[in-house]
């Protein structure tokens, strides 16, 4: 009877380590899982975070680069049509200059040819000439102008794009030769009238002498 109640005891001892050895490796196999688990959120977290950051970086350049690129348009359709305005300008006030150069013209033949040069031919002539250099002058200032605003336009470039800044430079040196281009023909004009004026001069005296 007492060999049975040992044996007995023994059996159950054995059993409950058994099951203590069981329910531990379960424990440490959960617990390994929640582990593995835990770290898997972790990454895929760092991911999603690398991935958000990824995009905002993207999303940021992209709308710099887009900012950038609008504001370099405005900046050149501005400056086209700066130039655009300053070449209509110039042609209407060629138009205009060369109208009042065959008026004058006109009337300076119609004046010698039908008329002998009046005591004031002189001072009208000179008040002629004092015009002329007047309207030289402002058109020489309001070319200026153009050209400054344009400088002006040219910094403002200088920090958007090169190739914008070496358009402006261009549209300046375009400006500037057409500037120089004008007061060339201005000067030429008003060369062509004084010689013209002396030869009708030279003409009226050779016919009164004759007279």
């Amino acid at each position: 009877m007492l060999a049975w109640a040992t044996s007995g005891r023994s059996h159950s001892s054995h059993l409950h380590r058994a099951l203590s050895k069981e329910d531990l490796t379960l424990k440490l196999d959960t617990a390994a899982e929640r582990r593995k688990r835990h770290e898997n959120e972790k990454v895929q977290k760092a991911h999603e975070v690398v991935a958000r950051v990824k995009d905002t970086n993207t999303r940021v350049k992209t709308h710099s680069k887009v900012e950038a690129t609008e504001k370099l348009s405005r900046l050149h359709d501005k400056l086209d049509h700066a130039a655009e305005a300053k070449s209509k300008k110039e042609s209407r006030k060629k138009q205009e200059l060369e109208s009042h150069a065959t008026v004058v013209k006109q009337r300076k033949e119609a004046a010698t040819q039908d008329y002998p040069p009046s005591p004031g031919h002189e001072e009208i002539s000179r008040k002629l000439n004092e015009a002329e250099e007047r309207r030289k002058a402002l058109e020489h200032d309001k070319i200026n102008k153009v050209t400054n605003h344009l400088q002006v336009y040219e910094q403002r470039s200088r920090t958007s794009s090169a190739n914008g800044k070496h358009e402006l430079e261009e549209k300046l040196n375009a400006a500037e030769r057409r500037r120089k281009e004008q007061e060339k023909q201005l000067q030429e004009k008003l060369a062509a009238a004084e010689e013209h004026a002396k030869i009708v001069r030279t003409r009226k005296s050779a016919k009164n002498s004759l007279s």
